[in-house]
């Protein structure tokens, strides 16, 4: 969905999935994650992943937690 370009220069790549309670969505997350890693786009090393709750949702803390640590890394 995003891509953060780092001060050291580094692409950190963010996916958000918003529609936890939707099987046909969250199939299609699945398929994304899956190329991104065949494409070494890997949440351990230059990937962001968050979600919505079942009910739609969404805690920015853990996002700008998720965000703020992956950045510095």
């Amino acid at each position: 969905d995003f891509t953060i370009r780092t001060d050291d220069d580094r692409i950190i790549y963010w996916e958000h999935c918003g529609l936890t309670n939707n099987k046909k969505y969250m199939s299609h997350h699945k398929w994304k994650m899956d190329i991104y890693e065949e494409a070494g786009i890997v949440p351990w090393k230059n990937l962001i992943v968050t979600y919505d709750s079942e009910n739609g949702m969404l805690d920015l803390g853990i996002i700008e937690s998720e965000i703020v640590n992956k950045v510095k890394t």
